[in-house]
Parts: C-alpha cells; structure tokens; sequence
C-alpha cells in the first residue's frame, strides 16, 4: 500500500487506499456513533466522509523515512490515518455535546425589575429595567477572574484560559496556540469548567 501513498499525486492512488482501508475506518467511525448526542447530528456516511478527507491529508502530510523498511514506514503511516481520523471524531464529538457540557457562568443574574400586580392579586414580573451589569457583578466578575488566573497561572491551560476569558472560541484559541482543537476543549471542559464550578 505504501507504494499507493508515495504516489499521491495519481487520483486512482488515493482510490486504492480507500478502498484498502475502508473497513477498518467504518469500524473507527461506528465507534463514535454510539455517543447519542453526536449520533444526533451527523450520520455515519457523514463522518465517514470527513474520515476519508483526514485519510487525503495523511497522504499529503507522510513523509517516508529510508532508514526505516517499508513495513516500518507503512506502520507508521497506519498510525497516522487512525490519529488524524480520531482527532477530528474528538472535535465533533466535544461539538456535538457542546451544550450539555457548556461552562455555566459563575456570575450571578440580578435582575432590575418591577413587580406589579393585576386586579386578581397575582403577581407578575415585569421586562428589566436595565441590561447594563450592576456594580456588583463587575465585582463578581473581577473576583472570578482572579480566582481563575491564580489557578491557571501557567502552561497549557494559563494560556488556554487567558484567551478564553477574553472571548476567543476554542477553534482560534487553538489556531494562536498551535494545539488541536480536541485538546483545547478538554483543558475548557475536564480542567477550566470543573474549577468555575468550585469556585460557583
């Protein structure tokens, strides 16, 4: 097969490599389809398709090495495939699940409002008065933010918060700091978000 991936520049090349490993990259992609919130919104052919576009960019990216044998390099080229289809079934997973694991805010909702009442005595609660924050959750928010960059002072996950906190979605977040997406998005969800919730 390796001869097929030296050969990229020939589109009947890549067909072959496909169809080479077409079985082991739908098993690779069924195994994120039991995740029922990815499930929801992609279908298998869907992700099999994005699959097949990490399989072209494999092909692109290998660089054989001649002082390794062949089945070395073709090791290392299998390799290759299966982390590039895994990293992107990662980031579609994390996407999928986005807001059921969304970092909930630690500020508090105070809410300027007006309650009246109607001529049956029941009460309602009128529109805002203001949307503008009140002193107190410029306070709160202050606090938060110190809180966090104390926890946070350093590494992957200081540099990963810092961009966070100025508004940055994990997409550019990653493309500045040079990591995969994936990655990014544990630090905010298993590191970032479970530390908010302490501090909430």
């Amino acid at each position: 097969m390796l001869d097929f991936v030296l050969d990229n520049k020939n589109p009947s090349s890549f067909a072959t490599i496909v169809d080479r490993l077409q079985w082991s990259i739908r098993k690779q992609v069924s195994s994120f389809m039991l995740d029922p919130m990815l499930s929801r919104v992609e279908d298998e052919d869907s992700l099999f398709n994005l699959a097949l576009v990490k399989v072209n960019d494999a092909v692109s990216n290998f660089e054989y090495d001649p002082q390794l044998t062949t089945e070395h390099n073709e090791r290392r080229f299998l390799a290759m495939v299966k982390k590039y289809i895994r990293n992107e079934m990662i980031d579609h997973q994390y996407a999928a699940n986005v807001d059921k694991r969304k970092p909930k805010s630690a500020l508090l909702s105070i809410d300027m409002c007006i309650t009246t009442g109607n001529d049956d005595g029941e009460l309602r609660k009128s529109e805002p008065i203001s949307d503008d924050p009140s002193a107190f959750d410029v306070l709160v928010a202050d606090e938060f933010d110190t809180f966090m960059r104390e926890q946070f002072s350093s590494g992957e996950e200081g540099d990963v918060y810092g961009l966070l906190s100025k508004g940055f979605p994990p997409e550019r977040i990653a493309g500045k700091l040079g990591l995969p997406v994936s990655r990014v998005r544990y630090i905010i969800y298993e590191k970032i978000q479970r530390r908010a919730a302490k501090y909430a």
